[in-house]
């Protein structure tokens, strides 16, 4: 805080929350960065044993150079290197990419230039603005036969529902060159899902290139009887 120009609590609040999404917005890139090496260490596992008809490492110590190896490689690789590499090693197309690489633009951004988009940021050269792509998942309830975004006002008023569904659609954010990058509770969310979806789409893909069914993963409902809280 600057004790030279104190700030209202208000701006305090704002400032407080926007650093907290500021942090929360990084620390998710670099938790899916780390999905995205093991990924690619699983594709060059797989590469290793289909190319030799005999054991791919000739010794421990040889598979142990190998892993090291790759190791130091894949933490030195940036984000569209990783997904470089993902792409050309699965079967089918990885969906979200263009997403995901704008999610790591905005990243950069915050890390690099404290949310100040700069030259370097641009992704849309023509429009001069770093545009952010992401999946907008929002509840609907249908009243009287009405669609409606569940959103606090519709809350407040407590309508009588007849349906409920969710929905996930493309949507986008632009900020130009000399803007600053504020996040919303919203946004945030809406990145977070739009980077399960990718990590779900990469978990199938990698799977399908082992020949492997994986399980389920769905949230499990449990019923219980009266008295649980």
């Amino acid at each position: 805080q600057d004790t030279a120009k104190p700030n209202s609590d208000e701006e305090q609040l704002t400032e407080t929350e926007g650093w907290l999404l500021r942090s929360a917005f990084i620390d998710l890139i670099t938790g899916l960065n780390e999905s995205l090496i093991h990924g690619c260490k699983i594709i060059r596992f797989a590469a290793a044993q289909r190319n030799t008809k005999e054991k791919p490492f000739a010794s421990k110590a040889a598979l142990e150079n190998y892993v090291n190896k790759i190791d130091d490689e894949l933490m030195g690789a940036s984000i569209p290197a990783l997904l470089l590499e993902l792409g050309a090693g699965v079967k089918h197309p990885l969906v979200l990419i263009n997403e995901v690489q704008s999610i790591n633009k905005v990243r950069n951004c915050l890390i690099h230039r404290n949310g100040v988009v700069g030259v370097r940021d641009m992704n849309d050269p023509e429009a001069k603005v770093l545009r952010l792509s992401y999946l907008s998942h929002r509840i609907h309830a249908l009243v009287e036969d009405k669609d409606h975004v569940v959103d606090r006002a519709f809350k407040a008023r407590s309508p009588i529902i007849h349906g409920i569904t969710t929905k996930a659609i493309n949507a986008t954010s632009e900020h130009p060159i000399g803007s600053n990058i504020r996040l919303s509770t919203d946004l945030f969310n809406d990145v977070a899902y739009t980077c399960i979806v990718f990590l779900q789409g990469l978990r199938l893909a990698v799977y399908d290139l082992l020949d492997v069914v994986p399980d389920q993963v769905v949230p499990e409902i449990v019923l219980v009887k009266g008295g649980a809280k």
